[in-house]
């Protein structure tokens, strides 16, 4: 046991470990590349706030008190959807006095322009965070052992924090320029994580970002960027270094003035959970609350790991950036139904055209007359036969048939296996129209059939059920726990609350990633949340309800920007100001001309090979199979891409810059186009393979 290693030689490059823990990079010359790294983290706690604020307020009621003092300085804060992640309402506070029944007093009190947008659907959605605890670099670190090895040089670095032991393992490759790092946390109590990062500070300027949206930037560089898991360059030539393609870890972020690149290992702004809580009660009211649950919360004796590898002292000529979207499409456009308020005819009319047709080859209009497939979440059941009415009583239409539901109603089902063989995704949306009607036998036979008939992957969670990931689907013991039929039957992409605290449509931005707004914002499009939802993956959405946000700017915005948007809709309600169907002047429902004419748009767009419209199954499973692919930049040029799947990836797409050279893959030319400065190739890979790409001029 040691507090430094010896240096570390290879061909490319010489690393330094310190006693700090700190790890340096020299070129061959002996000019610094990384000059410093360091470790950062912070904890804390989060409560849930139990009545609404008024202006003046100075006192506040949470679920529990722990931790909490006087003169503590408190955020309360509200990131309810509608991309208020990225833009909170926030009061900061100090406490004053903590009273009985865990009721907390602060000053100063609370302005009028924080008591709007509290309560979502009747439900309360406020928090209070807390930080409980900061860390900048280790209280202790030791290099536990250094192994050298015909094809590499392992090095094991231990750092001690207050909350945790951390454990490097680093593997230096003496084949080719690659550094990779296998870093596990073990906690030493129970942890609230509000981020835990490593932050790289590098001696040479960035040169090259591979941006969020998969395109590149070397000229004029922004001051910051979120990079999801995607990467940047520093340096040019032999005094350089390249980090691409990160999925095992949580996110990069880059200050580029400051030369650091900020490799979060975990942060609760890039795994979204919220849980619907409808059993806290208050001197007896009940009171409906959501608890914020986005932060990973560790107990003593777990761990984590994390991976990276990066290449330093070499430079490959080109770095192919994996697209968001596969077959060489530039954007995508998701459209996700949920079931609410919609009837058999509803349906028809808006995916066949009219309420009197009953065949897919006869679609007049609508989502099948123009090839758009859709996410389509169902009602399995609808009991007590529920009237629309029921779950819109103010709505001015009146005498409205039931809520249509697939185990009543046999020409539902029938359409929906029409849709399916036309590859229309079809999941559940909760159970039934209301919790009233919900139960475990229900729901068990609800998702058998889905699988057996359609094959579900999906599920769309309904406000009004308790089987939802975001109530208690995932809460063991509970009455409406569903967690392991998601597990046997194979679901497990969602869509919860949280998934809209993302990205919101100011100014006509239909983008997730809302580029128009610069990249510093974090905009996940998927995520696995590391200790609340198990495997299970969220999907990041935007409510674009009005047809005028998909105006032919917005969608030209959309594909020039590269973008996604998975749409959070409503098509089939049958509402007197509904966007997609109307009543002709004998009374039958029909898609709306705005609505087809809409269609017929996105349609062109894709048809041209600009804009993806899939399912969120296609998409999601090209994304978690992109996760395992992995680069090999060879000193030949050669980029050898490895498929680590055991699945086939089909239409795997990669950008190239600058956009001068053919592109073979294994000696062949695949399907290839120019854009802008960039060569798109696609093609398909086979489990567990890999295929090497080459430029020609």
């Amino acid at each position: 046991m040691s507090t430094n290693s010896s240096p570390i030689q290879t061909k490319w490059y010489t690393a330094l470990l310190d006693a700090s823990g700190r790890l340096r990079i020299l070129d061959k010359a002996g000019k610094v590349i990384l000059s410093s790294t360091q470790y950062a983290a912070t904890y804390g706690e989060v409560y849930c706030v139990l009545y609404p604020l008024r202006e003046g307020d100075q006192s506040i009621l949470l679920d529990h008190t722990d931790h909490l003092h006087v003169g503590d300085v408190i955020q309360i804060r509200n990131e309810f959807r509608r991309g208020f992640m990225n833009r909170p309402l926030i009061h900061e506070a100090i406490i004053t006095d903590i009273g009985q029944n865990n009721k907390v007093y602060f000053k100063p009190s609370v302005p009028n322009s924080f008591c709007e947008k509290q309560s979502v659907s009747k439900k309360l959605s406020l928090h209070i965070r807390k930080v409980t605890g900061t860390v900048e670099g280790f209280s202790s670190c030791y290099v536990r052992h250094m192994m050298e090895k015909d094809e590499a040089i392992e090095v094991e670095m231990v750092g001690t924090t207050p909350y945790a032991k951390i454990i490097f393992h680093y593997t230096f490759s003496r084949k080719c320029p690659e550094i990779e790092m296998h870093i596990t946390t073990r906690y030493k109590d129970n942890v609230k994580v509000f981020n835990e990062s490593l932050l790289y500070n590098f001696a040479v300027a960035p040169s090259a970002v591979y941006r969020k949206n998969r395109k590149l930037d070397s000229l004029q560089l922004q001051k910051e960027y979120w990079l999801d898991k995607q990467g940047c360059k520093f340096g040019k030539d032999r005094r350089s270094a390249l980090i691409y393609h990160t999925p095992g870890v949580s996110s990069l972020q880059l200050k580029t003035r400051e030369r650091q690149l900020i490799i979060h290992l975990d942060d609760m702004h890039d795994h979204r959970h919220r849980r619907d809580v409808l059993g806290i009660t208050y001197e007896g009211q009940s009171v409906k609350v959501f608890q914020e649950c986005n932060a990973a919360r560790y107990n003593k004796g777990d761990q984590r790991t994390n991976h990276i590898a990066f290449i330093a002292g070499f430079s490959p000529e080109i770095v192919p950036r994996i697209m968001l979207n596969p077959n060489g499409y530039l954007a995508g456009l998701l459209w996700t139904e949920h079931a609410d308020r919609s009837t058999m005819a509803s349906t028809r009319a808006v995916y066949l055209g009219s309420e009197d047709i009953e065949l897919p080859e006869d679609a007049s209009g609508g989502f099948v007359k123009y090839k758009i497939p859709v996410t389509k979440s169902v009602f399995y059941s609808n009991p007590k036969d529920r009237l629309y009415n029921d779950l819109l009583p103010s709505n001015t239409l009146q005498n409205l048939p039931s809520l249509v539901a697939i185990k009543e109603n046999k020409p539902f089902r029938l359409l929906l296996q029409q849709l399916y063989r036309l590859n229309y995704e079809l999941c559940l949306h909760g159970i039934v129209p209301t919790s009233d009607d919900e139960d475990r036998r229900l729901a068990e036979e609800a998702m058998l059939f889905m699988k057996a008939n359609f094959d579900t992957v999906s599920w769309i969670d309904h406000g009004r059920n308790q089987c939802n990931i975001s109530s208690d689907g995932l809460l063991q013991g509970a009455y409406q726990y569903v967690g392991d039929l998601w597990e046997q039957l194979g679901t497990k992409y969602f869509w919860q609350y949280s998934s809209e605290d993302i990205s919101h449509v100011q100014g006509g931005n239909i983008d997730l990633l809302q580029l128009k707004r610069g990249d510093t914002l974090r905009t996940p499009l998927y995520w696995q949340h590391p200790t609340y939802t198990g495997r299970f993956y969220t999907w990041a959405a935007i409510a674009t309800k009005k047809l005028e946000l998909y105006s032919e700017k917005n969608l030209s915005d959309l594909v020039s920007n590269w973008g996604i948007c998975i749409n959070h809709v409503y098509p089939p309600e049958v509402m007197d100001n509904s966007y997609y169907i109307c009543r002709d002047k004998d009374g039958v429902l029909r898609a709306k001309p705005e609505f087809n004419d809409l269609l017929e748009r996105i349609a062109a767009l894709r048809d041209s090979g600009q804009l993806n419209i899939c399912t969120v199954r296609q998409l999601m499973d090209y994304w978690t199979l992109i996760e395992n692919i992995r680069f090999e930049y060879r000193l030949d040029g050669k980029i050898v891409v490895h498929n680590r799947n055991a699945t086939a990836i089909r239409g795997l797409a990669l950008a190239i810059s600058p956009a001068d050279f053919v592109i073979h893959v294994d000696g062949k030319k695949v399907n290839q186009k120019i854009i802008d400065n960039n060569t798109i190739i696609w093609f398909d890979i086979e489990p567990a393979s890999k295929v090497a790409i080459t430029k020609h001029n």
